[in-house]
This record gives structure tokens, sequence and C-alpha cells, in this order.
């Protein structure tokens, strides 16, 4: 599934088929926010503190992780620009 969505969406496989694994803990990740998200429900007001500022630079992806969604972030963002910037 990786590797047909990353191929469609950039044109390049990750290799997850090929390696029979989860290159950058994707599903690992999802499953822990299922459980977040749980969490959440049940107490709103924690939901609420991690919707703040604060929080969100404190916890949400950024283009130069080393896995998960920031990893795919940081791997699209140099295909685009790789493909939209001149060439010199």
């Amino acid at each position: 599934m990786l590797d047909s969505d990353m191929d469609i969406a950039s044109g390049y496989p990750i290799g997850a088929m090929e390696n029979d694994r989860d290159p950058y803990d994707l599903y690992g990740l999802m499953e822990s926010a299922l459980v977040m998200g749980s969490v959440m429900i049940i107490y709103p007001w924690l939901a609420a503190f991690f919707q703040t500022e604060f929080m969100h630079r404190l916890t949400a992806p950024m283009a130069d992780d080393s896995n998960g969604f920031g990893r795919m972030m940081g791997l699209l963002g140099y295909l685009c620009r790789s493909r939209t910037l001149p060439q010199l």
C-alpha cells in the first residue's frame, strides 16, 4: 500500500514491498495516533491542550524528521523542489 501510494504521489516507491517492512514506521505511528485519539475523546481538555500552538511546535511532524510523516513530508518536498527548480 505504501509503495503504490508513494509511486502515484511522487513517481518513486519507497521500498516497502521490496524489503517487506515499513521503512518509516508509518503504520506504527498511525496505530499510536489511534490510541491517543481515543484518549482525547475521553478527556476533551487534553485534546484542547494538544491543539495549542506550543504543543503543535513540539509534536507536529517536521520535514527533517528521520521517520514517520515528517520523513515523508521531507521526501516529497525534496521531490517537488527537484522538479520545479530550474536545473543549473
